[in-house]
């Protein structure tokens, strides 16, 4: 079986959800431009309050969602973010 980039698991899980682009960017209070790009694979490295949003938008858990990005050997270097969870 072909592992998934993240974009492809967001993708299946919009369209599990019967959701469009332009709901994910509304519940998420992201632009829908940025939505295409993350789930095209065109931006593999959102900081993570992006990712919390998402994960909101798409009714994963934040674990899940970072589980879901890290690994794909995606990267996650919001350092300030990362400071406060050591």
């Amino acid at each position: 079986m072909k592992n998934l980039t993240p974009g492809e698991i967001l993708r299946a899980r919009r369209k599990a959800l019967k959701m469009t682009l332009r709901d994910v960017g509304r519940i998420a209070k992201i632009s829908v431009a940025y939505v295409v790009l993350i789930e095209q694979g065109k931006r593999n490295c959102p900081a993570l309050k992006v990712l919390w949003r998402l994960a909101y938008a798409y009714g994963f858990s934040f674990h899940d969602i970072v589980d879901i990005f890290m690994r794909n050997n995606e990267c996650i270097t919001d350092s300030k973010y990362l400071s406060r969870m050591s």
